[in-house]
């Protein structure tokens, strides 16, 4: 009983902070995939670089307490108009970019600055994360709220 007492006691809040939460993940999710989307209409012009150097990265959280993780940031080097640019990519585990690596970037022919490449992903894996993990919250939020009403109702 003193279970059900806490779950109706905090029962409101849990079920708001689930579906609070769940807002944000799809808020970041579809803005992820508007910058991608606007990127790539704005991105008309194609070349090639080429990766010049990989630069490791902690990550954040550990994997266990011996050990610490890694992700390897690339930087890829290509020319528009005589001009070279060099531009730092999103972080990948070690085997996905490598030195000398070839890859197609799309770039702005207005700004060369705005550019992008295929293989670099990190922008859709936000958003096929991000979308499924807040829509499944949200529906915890509102199982909570449901479960909440039937105990009441119960009690």
């Amino acid at each position: 009983m003193h279970h059900f007492i806490l779950r109706i006691t905090f029962g409101g809040l849990l079920p708001l902070l689930l579906i609070c939460i769940g807002i944000v993940f799809i808020y970041y999710g579809k803005k992820a995939k508007r910058s991608r989307t606007i990127l790539e209409k704005q991105c008309t012009s194609t070349t090639t670089g080429i990766i010049i150097k990989l630069e490791r990265e902690e990550v954040d959280h550990e994997v266990n307490r011996f050990q610490q993780s890694y992700l390897w940031v690339p930087f890829v080097q290509f020319q528009v108009n005589n001009l070279t640019y060099k531009k730092r990519l999103n972080a990948y585990k070690s085997d996905y970019f490598k030195i000398n690596d070839k890859i197609l970037i799309y770039y702005n022919p207005l700004n060369p600055n705005q550019f992008y490449t295929p293989k670099d992903q990190g922008e859709q894996t936000i958003f096929h994360y991000f979308l499924p993990a807040g829509s499944a919250l949200i529906v915890l939020g509102i199982l909570e709220i449901i479960i909440i009403q039937v105990i009441l109702s119960i009690l």
